[in-house]
């Protein structure tokens, strides 16, 4: 019949008929656990089971509160989270409309006065004869009679700050172009390549800071930066129509 070693690190099963000196490996005192100071010990295998810990017998409540008192106290941080930021209210759309600042780019004005140079050659050779062909623009500064309105390929992306309107026109004019808005709406009037001109009313899904907001014109497109109130992730550019609009409608009909 096998027995179990009650020797610390053994805890293997033997025989007693052949427990013989060095056949159990085992800790002779406490563990340890520096590893200068292991080591072990070979004898007999020891089938005595060692007495457990005694519990200390609580009956009365002062006694557990003693034995409370003797435990160790920690100190209980309560971390709150964050405040959410305070939302902040949608102003009304019929705010007073700002200009925004336009800043042209060395390329655009590069792009605007070879086309001026060429277009005063032109001019030069038409001096001799006083016909004026059909669908000539006017040469006037700050004319802007003759244009017309045609589509223009535009998108838009947005930061954690700011969201940006681009619109693909070639050789914008800066003299008859502007951007105006107010902290919901945005419209934009541009006029590129001499005769063209560009127009875009968007009522913005969030709420802008207009002071801190410009447009950059370069030769082949106009970027309107938008620097938003809150740093809030917009779902969509423009706002969408509420389902309540089309029946006001039809019901002043």
């Amino acid at each position: 019949m096998s027995l179990l070693c009650y020797n610390r690190g053994c805890g293997q099963r033997f025989d007693p008929e052949n427990n013989t000196e060095g056949s159990c490996t085992y800790h002779p005192g406490v563990p340890v656990f520096h590893d200068a100071l292991k080591g072990c010990t070979k004898g007999l295998h020891n089938s005595e089971k060692p007495p457990e810990p005694v519990k200390p017998e609580v009956k009365t409540t002062s006694e557990r509160k003693e034995l409370a008192e003797l435990k160790p106290k920690f100190q209980e941080h309560i971390i709150q989270a964050p405040k959410p930021l305070e939302t902040i209210k949608r102003p009304s759309p019929d705010e007073p409309m700002t200009n925004l600042q336009l800043k042209v780019s060395a390329s655009l004005k590069q792009a605007l006065d070879k086309l001026k140079l060429s277009s005063e050659n032109e001019g030069r050779k038409d001096e001799d004869s006083d016909e004026i062909k059909i669908g000539t623009a006017c040469k006037n500064a700050g004319c802007s009679k003759g244009t017309k309105v045609v589509p223009c390929r535009h998108d838009w992306h947005q930061t954690g700050g700011e969201v940006t309107i681009s619109v693909y026109a070639k050789n914008s004019v800066p003299d008859l172009s502007y951007v105006e808005a107010n902290s919901t709406m945005v419209n934009i009037h541009i006029v590129f390549e001499g005769e063209k001109e560009f127009h875009r009313s968007v009522k913005l899904w969030g709420v802008i800071d207009v002071k801190r907001s410009y447009v950059n014109m370069t030769a082949t497109k106009i970027e309107l930066t938008m620097r938003k109130a809150e740093p809030l992730l917009w779902a969509s550019l423009e706002l969408p129509v509420s389902s309540t609009q089309p029946k006001e409608e039809n019901s002043d009909k």
